[in-house]
């Protein structure tokens, strides 16, 4: 029995939210300083951790 409220497969994005659902999402692709800063600490931290690793394999 087909019970709309309860139905369990995908739906459209317009049978979901109604027929005013904007159908791509749009984000904002700039990184802000703080985000930079975050990931290239990120980054030198990797590498550091790395390098630890090697030099230990290596001893």
């Amino acid at each position: 029995m087909y019970d709309p409220l309860t139905y369990i497969y995908p739906r459209t994005m317009e049978q979901a939210f109604g027929p005013y659902a904007i159908l791509t999402i749009e984000e904002d692709e700039q990184m802000d300083s703080q985000d930079k800063f975050v990931v290239i600490a990120c980054a030198v931290a990797a590498f550091a951790v790395a390098v630890l690793y090697i030099v230990e394999q290596l001893a």
